[in-house]
């Protein structure tokens, strides 16, 4: 577990260095927003000057670097207890990631509370998360989260799907992207401009189809469509990285000509593939040189350097050459996935160790973007704005439906597995919005375009871009498991069915074979065979309970009679 407790000393360390800063910043008053708002009462002024006071008492408080863990093992209890729950077998079909986020949103709610208010250390580490710069989300977060998932990707089904995945992230992303701008620039009533509109729809067309990965999973779906859905979602974070830096330098008043974009998008992607390949040849050199099973050093060592390979490949990339941190880590992951797993020492620790980090990761995330989208949802917006929210997120559905129908006879050539209507249907229901979009919503809210944007403009970005992320996890990932059902695209065929029951009843039967003979031998008189039986029956309960249509009773085990 080293590995994930290095995760956590990394998180509280990079969130500590802002602590003092940021906090003193969000109990600082706001003597705009107070002399625009309390200017028409006595009484306001009045109550404007002991809230100042209160927050002049507050600036005096010592602030301790230590208070940022208050945020983080909040989050990381919340997520252990719902794990916990879902232990439970009412509670077995519990989605983790929604969960995480509405308890984000109720803890958002909760802090304008006075009693939230008043706790001190609490709203404290509150308020440093939820100001944390955009950039320390995205280099904290996006590496293990991008690597951890790439990493466990089947290279060889992945190989089948590539050039699908390559479209749906290549052409797909600026087609949906600039269908989105076109939208939000036509029909929202806000008067953005073309720029702004194109930065947005970026920013939306990042997938984070976490919650439906695992759904598909864990369901039993084609593992081409599994793959197909999640290779999308790691390449299009890449191109919608890019398209948001090249539509946010417009919109910031950068003049590009299409020389200038085209030799960025070249570097950014090219760079980015060379740069993960470099440190994926690195990392697979070094685990192959650790592979040694006599020294127990070896499986530490190999975790250790795929946690660096992740969190390298992404800073390389994006601090050091500027170029696309997201294709750096997911080529790195990719190289490992491909030829790292007959080298370890250890797999399963490997898996584990990596399971854990893309939980904490994960329960992190959603919940510190449903605080987020929270404090924007309570903040800065008009009633009638949730109206056009709604509108927008049938719009980007629509617009992603009709990106996939449009591109399926081209899908369909190139992929060794043809996407049905059914497949077109899971995968336009299939794209959520995730932390990605949350971040550079946030950027855009703290830079505001180098000022060309106003501040109601910046706080509607947010707004936007996290309720759709909600709308997302509450509408699309919890009504996932029915619209899957209801398609059966989880049904396996009757012919592997009755293959499957053959061989677990023979299995059956040899091994009670093999247990009656044990019985008879006297040199083990020492076993306890009523418990050997209740094990044996335990497990062919287990064997039973995932083979699909079985009837009840259809495949009891013959020692239960």
């Amino acid at each position: 577990m080293r590995a994930a407790f290095s995760v956590l000393l990394l998180l509280a360390l990079v969130c500590s260095s802002q602590s003092a800063g940021d906090a003193t910043i969000a109990h600082a008053p706001d003597h705009s927003g107070d002399a625009g708002e309390h200017s028409n009462s006595p009484g306001k002024e009045q109550a404007a000057g002991s809230t100042e006071e209160h927050h002049g008492h507050a600036e005096h408080h010592e602030v301790h670097e230590y208070e940022s863990l208050v945020f983080l093992f909040c989050g990381l209890s919340f997520g252990t207890a719902v794990l916990f729950m879902t232990m439970h077998p009412w509670l077995h079909n519990l989605q983790f990631t929604v969960v995480m986020f509405v308890l984000g949103v109720v803890t958002a709610m909760a802090a304008e509370t006075e009693a939230m208010q008043s706790s001190g250390m609490l709203m404290r580490s509150f308020e440093t998360w939820n100001n944390m710069d955009p950039h320390l989300i995205l280099f904290v977060f996006l590496p293990a989260l991008l690597f951890g998932d790439a990493m466990s990707i089947d290279t060889h089904v992945a190989k089948r799907c590539a050039w699908q995945c390559l479209l749906l992230a290549g052409p797909g992303v600026i087609l949906g992207a600039g269908s989105t701008g076109l939208f939000l620039h036509y029909a929202l009533p806000w008067g953005w401009n073309l720029s702004t509109s194109f930065t947005v729809g970026s920013i939306l067309a990042a997938t984070d189809p976490v919650a439906v990965v695992g759904l598909l999973k864990q369901l039993g779906a084609s593992p081409s469509l599994t793959i197909a859905i999640q290779g999308e979602s790691l390449l299009n974070d890449g191109t919608a990285v890019v398209l948001f830096t090249v539509a946010y330098k417009f919109a910031s008043g950068v003049d590009m000509g299409v020389e200038d974009i085209a030799s960025f998008c070249l570097s950014a992607v090219f760079g980015a593939v060379l740069i993960g390949s470099v440190i994926g040849l690195g990392s697979i050199w070094l685990i192959r040189k650790s592979s040694d099973r006599l020294n127990h050093h070896s499986p530490i060592i190999q975790i250790c350097v795929t946690l660096c390979s992740a969190y390298w490949s992404f800073l390389i990339a994006e601090g050091v050459f500027h170029v696309s941190g997201v294709l750096s880590t997911v080529t790195a992951a990719l190289m490992l996935a491909h030829r790292m797993w007959p080298l370890l020492v250890a797999q399963e620790a490997m898996l584990e160790i990596w399971h854990v980090i893309e939980t904490i990761g994960n329960a992190l995330v959603f919940f510190l973007a449903g605080s987020m989208t929270g404090m924007t949802l309570l903040h800065s917006v008009y009633l009638s704005d949730y109206l056009w929210l709604l509108l927008v997120y049938i719009a980007i559905t629509l617009i992603r439906f009709v990106m996939l129908v449009g591109l399926s006879p081209i899908l369909n050539r190139v992929g060794h597995h043809p996407l049905s209507m059914k497949d077109i249907l899971v995968m336009t229901w299939g794209g959520l919005r995730g932390m990605v979009g949350l971040a550079f919503a946030i950027l855009v809210r703290s830079d505001l375009a180098g000022g060309r944007l106003s501040k109601e403009d910046g706080d509607r970005v947010l707004f936007l871009v996290g309720g759709i992320a909600g709308l997302t996890l509450l509408i699309n990932a919890l009504t996932c498991p029915a619209l899957v059902r209801t398609l059966g695209i989880t049904q396996v065929p009757e012919a592997r069915l009755a293959l499957v029951r053959n061989v677990a009843k023979q299995a059956e039967k040899h091994v009670e074979a093999s247990r009656l003979q044990l019985f008879k031998n006297d040199s083990t008189k020492a076993i306890s065979h009523p418990v050997l039986k209740y094990c044996m029956n335990q497990l062919y309960h287990e064997v039973n309970h995932h083979i699909a249509d079985t009837k009840k009773g259809e495949h009891g085990s013959p020692m239960a009679a």
